[in-house]
């Protein structure tokens, strides 16, 4: 009897090594194919992180190196970030050098084990010529319609690496997809309100969105990126709101607002402040509707369409708080002199 059950014993650790050896052997030789607990996703900025870990869903959990509240111009990753890229499986970017313009050296340095680049820019996908800035707008995100593409891409490549898993990866790529599609849906309705209204932009970000609204740019403040625009350019933008009848002025949280509050109060325009990017804060009277920050891709679209929606006017709301105090402190004064002047007028 003892012996049977040794036998037994026997039996079932020699068919679990078999099966451990069986699956070693079919990893081994298709080295593509990974276990989902295996896999290591990283990306560049959290909008694409946004995009992933949608299709993702609870399969595995997507990095990003960009949180959203930095600058992506600008990023510098750290040691440690670098050394993420270099352990990742999978490491996922736009391919945009200005947008991205740390991603090179850092894929060079790092050495990823598999790439995926969204946008091919020597056929300069996806872009668009924008008439303000004579040339390709690179500013691609902005249209849900290309998100919809770039997330189909993202959805091939997490199935080729988890071919156990695509029935849910589809699954989540679906659901998205409808979700995408219910944005475009809220930005065509908004159309009926924005259709044919003329604006300036602060920088050239959102053409693809306004194309879809209907939005008609006239101009944009920022002549060269990340320059100040000169005293000629603000002055000739300035005659042609004017000529035009443009009351409308784009600006964006991670630009100055001094130029645009200034253009704004010499053509009697109002201002929304929209963002092409993640990461931004909410202000306090919106955080009951949007959260304390706009870290999802379709709610900074829902976002961007409530403020289009609710533009401020410089002349009342840039004042600020000590300006304020500082008028109030002068009414007592301005009181006490009215007072005075009418007494010796009555003497």
């Amino acid at each position: 009897m003892l012996i049977k059950k040794n036998q037994m014993v026997l039996t079932v650790i020699t068919c679990l090594i078999l099966l451990i050896n069986g699956l070693l052997v079919t990893k081994a030789a298709n080295p593509n194919i990974l276990r989902d607990s295996d896999l290591k996703v990283v990306v560049s900025l959290s909008m694409i992180g946004d995009w992933a870990q949608n299709v993702a869903g609870d399969v595995f959990t997507v990095t990003n190196i960009v949180s959203g509240l930095e600058n992506p111009h600008t990023y510098d990753p750290l040691p440690s970030e670098v050394a993420t890229v270099a352990s990742a499986d999978l490491f996922i970017r736009f391919g945009l050098k200005g947008l991205e313009p740390w991603v090179d050296s850092v894929i060079q340095s790092s050495s990823p084990k598999r790439i995926l680049t969204l946008i091919n820019v020597s056929i300069e996908e996806y872009m668009e010529n924008d008439p303000v800035i004579g040339k390709k707008n690179p500013h691609v995100w902005m249209s849900p319609i290309n998100a919809k593409n770039m997330t189909f891409k993202i959805y091939q490549t997490f199935a080729q690496l988890l071919p156990e898993n695509n029935a849910t990866l589809y699954n989540n790529f679906l659901s998205y997809q409808k979700d995408l599609d219910d944005l475009l849906k809220r930005i065509d309705q908004a159309k009926e309100t924005f259709n044919n209204t003329k604006v300036v932009v602060h920088h050239p970000a959102f053409v693809y969105f306004f194309n879809l609204l209907g939005l008609e740019r006239i101009g944009a403040i920022e002549e060269v990126e990340g320059a100040e625009p000169s005293a000629a350019h603000i002055a000739d933008l300035t005659d042609k709101m004017l000529q035009e009848e443009c009351k409308f002025i784009i600006n964006q949280p991670q630009l100055d607002k001094e130029d645009v509050e200034a253009l704004a109060l010499d053509t009697d325009a109002k201002i929304a402040v929209l963002t092409p990017l993640l990461g931004v804060e909410v202000e306090d009277s919106l955080k009951a509707k949007f959260g304390d920050l706009i870290d999802e891709y379709i709610e900074m679209f829902d976002y961007d369409l409530y403020k289009l929606a609710h533009p401020y006017n410089p002349s009342f709301e840039s004042t600020s708080g000590l300006e304020i105090v500082s008028i109030l402190s002068f009414l007592p004064l301005c009181i006490a002199l009215s007072t005075t002047r009418k007494r010796r007028k009555d003497s």
